[in-house]
């Protein structure tokens, strides 16, 4: 029997992740345990109940594996930058349960769900105001799952005005009209990348991640018929967003441990899906090499200054 298998299907493999993940979170941080470090760590975990949760309703995987919230957990502890609390955390969390909603909508036209997953996307735009490049990319994963119509974009672009309007018309109320010019000039300046920012651990990360995320989406490529076409309509929309992801951080790369979170949520879903569900001699060595370039990057986002030995 292929080894990943009792270990894919095991239900204390995500129980037994998660000791060691919260064991290693604050092993290799300087000074105190802070408070922001434990809220990162509990942001985490949030993050990955909800990933849990969203495997069980969806059934992304065939086996009932708890494997996905395992790697998103397991990716979040690897990055040592994502464990100190951030905005980037609670746009992680944002984005989850958009995720949550827009799987709920497939080939369902509902305005009310509609509306929630884009306020949550305009509640994301005043962390990250650049996250406003994945609307049209929502927009298109409803018209591939069929679940687009004209009343359900209306729906969408109030519920990208909603939060303006409260907040601009709060700020009219208290007369602060210096804040709202802020506002808006924030929301609508575009930053030129600034790739002076990107230490080289950063860059590791970042190709790590995107290594990994490739593996996953050419395996499912190739297997995707094994998949109900529910399962197989969500997966193309992962793989979809963790294109515009990639690019948004490419183009501001300044934001890279803000987005990052989401690219990892991804990722995790792509992986999990293949080493949940393969049991080939390939996936033998690449649940191996995933093994050693986890721990590899660990040791490299940890302790920066063992580039300079090697």
């Amino acid at each position: 029997m292929h080894f990943l298998l009792p270990i894919a299907t095991n239900k204390y493999t995500l129980p037994f992740v998660g000791i060691v993940c919260i064991l290693l979170w604050p092993a290799f941080q300087s000074g105190y345990i802070s408070w922001l470090l434990l809220s990162g760590l509990a942001a985490s975990v949030c993050a990955v109940l909800l990933t849990s949760e969203l495997n069980t309703r969806n059934t992304l995987l065939r086996n009932g594996s708890r494997l996905v919230s395992s790697i998103l957990f397991l990716l979040l502890t690897v990055i040592v930058q994502l464990h100190v609390f951030s905005l980037g955390h609670l746009l992680l969390l944002l984005y989850l349960l958009s995720y949550h909603i827009l799987f709920r909508t497939v080939q369902i036209k509902s305005p009310g769900l509609s509306f929630f997953i884009y306020l949550l996307l305009s509640l994301s735009s005043f962390i990250l105001p650049s996250i406003l490049i994945m609307v049209p990319v929502f927009w298109f994963s409803q018209l591939y799952t069929q679940s687009m119509s004209c009343k359900c974009f209306t729906a969408s672009v109030m519920a990208l005005l909603v939060p303006y309007w409260l907040c601009f018309g709060f700020l009219v109320l208290i007369e602060d009209y210096q804040h709202i010019i802020d506002i808006a000039s924030r929301q609508f300046t575009f930053h030129l990348p600034d790739y002076s920012s990107l230490t080289i651990p950063a860059i590791i990360q970042m190709a790590y991640i995107i290594v990994v995320l490739a593996v996953g989406i050419v395996n499912f490529h190739k297997n995707k018929n094994e998949d109900k076409s529910r399962v197989r309509m969500i997966l193309h929309l992962v793989i979809s967003h963790a294109a515009v992801l990639t690019l948004l951080i490419i183009i501001q790369p300044q934001n890279l441990y803000s987005i990052l979170p989401l690219l990892v949520l991804c990722t995790a879903i792509m992986v999990g899906h293949f080493l949940a569900l393969t049991y080939t001699k390939f996936a033998h060595i690449a649940s191996i090499a995933f093994l050693i370039l986890s721990i590899a990057v660990f040791a490299i986002s940890a302790f920066p200054e063992l580039l300079t030995i090697i």
